[in-house]
């Protein structure tokens, strides 16, 4: 399914515990398949209570370039500015 020139790399944060997604998995966890001869996200699946929200995440990092030292500084404000998430308890 990918390219032998490709890498999985995996993260995982706590989310707050009012969240659905603490509920589901107990944190939530980002994984990236990167091209390793250029850096390039070529795919990205994060845990998720609905598959819009993996969509959209998919949306933020396919294309961009892990390697990129403005990358956090780029996504960093696309999320704050496109992501409305909240809970209510």
């Amino acid at each position: 399914m990918y390219d032998q020139d490709t890498i999985y790399i995996i993260g995982d944060a706590k989310a707050p515990q009012s969240n659905p997604i603490t509920k589901k998995f107990n944190q939530y966890f980002l994984g990236l398949v990167v091209d390793k001869t250029n850096g390039k996200i070529v795919d990205v699946e994060c845990s998720a209570t609905i598959e819009l929200t993996v969509r959209f995440v998919q949306s933020i990092f396919i294309g961009r370039h892990i390697s990129d030292p403005t990358l956090t500084d780029e996504i960093q404000p696309d999320v704050f500015k496109r992501w409305a998430g909240f809970c209510f308890v």
